[in-house]
């Protein structure tokens, strides 16, 4: 992502608030300003108070306790334990499961008492009653993911020109393409099989913007957030796996571990021009403005590398086979990843890892 092209400043304070949650104006200054935006606080208040005077209900903020305001959706959103069953089974089937827990529980007493052997209700068959059309089969083997060599020779560079034609038709910003780019290599990674052939860059864009309604003006900057990613992925057939309950803040020692183990990982970093052509990790401080994807370790003489797809090389470098995957010391990886911003998870970064 960047700030090539300026953008509103509700597309910034929308952007925080989906990222962080509740956030008072002065909180939002401050991310802003690690981001490279010089807005005060009482600018986005005017800006919000004015969106939510001028919107007669439909302003997506709102304001909340301690002087704080998020996201109106953030309200609205419904959480799995708070769905009740007979929301998504028929009313029979739901009796029917609710005996079934029933006399297990009773069997279970029962055996602890006489010895019976317990029995547990099978998770076929909860999967079946959720979904009664769905007969019991085994589920076919997956094929293994392919190995580390496929990122040197599926290199993707979010400022392709098929890329760029779509970019400059949906976003305000053409820059901000890196998280449709990533999108684009994991779901080729992980069906590499398919005869369909690799997702491209240009693809998740217009997918992005006519089934998830994203690119949408005003927030049409390009700028996006780990949820985001996940919903666009899910299109492709892929659910996050770690960490979990739609978290994107892990360890360094996490990110290793899964990385080690194979799992190729999309990581949220800080980059920047040094010379104005080259897009390099930046160091620094706070929020991601990048999205990478990690997918390997080396040692080498007592050091430890990591391996990284980074889907835009250089401002002016458009070819797919420029973005080859470059190997990053590891402490430079942790400076530009790490948040570093005095808080309680100052030695933590934003990273998901995905399966198909």
């Amino acid at each position: 992502m960047d700030h090539a092209t300026e953008f509103t400043i509700l597309d910034l304070a929308y952007e925080l608030l989906n990222i962080y949650g509740p956030l008072t104006v002065e909180e939002m200054s401050s991310l802003a300003e690690d981001l490279g935006y010089q807005v005060s606080g009482w600018e986005f208040e005017a800006e919000i108070k004015r969106s939510v005077l001028a919107s007669q209900g439909t302003s997506p903020f709102l304001k909340s306790g301690h002087e704080r305001y998020e996201l109106l959706e953030a309200q609205e959103e419904m959480h799995p334990p708070a769905i009740h069953l007979q929301h998504y089974l028929p009313a029979g089937v739901t009796m029917a499961l609710v005996a079934i827990l029933a006399l297990s529980i009773l069997l279970g007493g029962l055996g602890r008492r006489g010895k019976t052997n317990l029995i547990f209700l099978p998770t076929t068959l909860i999967d079946s009653l959720s979904q009664p059309n769905m007969a019991l089969a085994a589920e076919p083997a997956k094929p293994p993911p392919p190995s580390m060599d496929w990122w040197f020779d599926h290199p993707i560079n979010q400022m392709n020109l098929e890329t760029q034609a779509v970019a400059r038709q949906l976003l305000s910003n053409p820059y901000n393409t890196c998280g449709p780019a990533v999108v684009a290599m994991l779901a080729s990674y992980y069906r590499s099989s398919n005869p369909d052939g690799p997702v491209q860059t240009a693809d998740v864009l217009q997918t992005a913007h006519n089934q998830l309604g994203y690119y949408t003006p005003p927030y049409n900057s390009g700028l996006l957030t780990f949820k985001h990613l996940r919903e666009m992925l899910k299109v492709y057939g892929l659910m996050q796996t770690y960490p979990s309950e739609n978290r994107s803040l892990v360890t360094l020692e996490d990110l290793l571990q899964r990385v080690r183990q194979g799992h190729p990982a999309i990581a949220g970093m800080r980059y920047r021009y040094p010379d104005d052509l080259h897009y390099r990790p930046g160091g620094g401080k706070g929020l991601y403005n990048h999205f990478v994807i990690v997918f390997g370790l080396e040692q080498e003489d007592g050091e430890e590398y990591l391996w990284v797809s980074n889907p835009h090389p250089g401002k002016y470098i458009y070819e797919d086979n420029e973005a080859t995957p470059v190997r990053m010391l590891l402490t430079e990886f942790w400076r530009s990843w790490a948040l570093l911003d005095g808080t309680e998870n100052a030695n933590m970064g934003h990273a998901i890892f995905f399966e198909g």
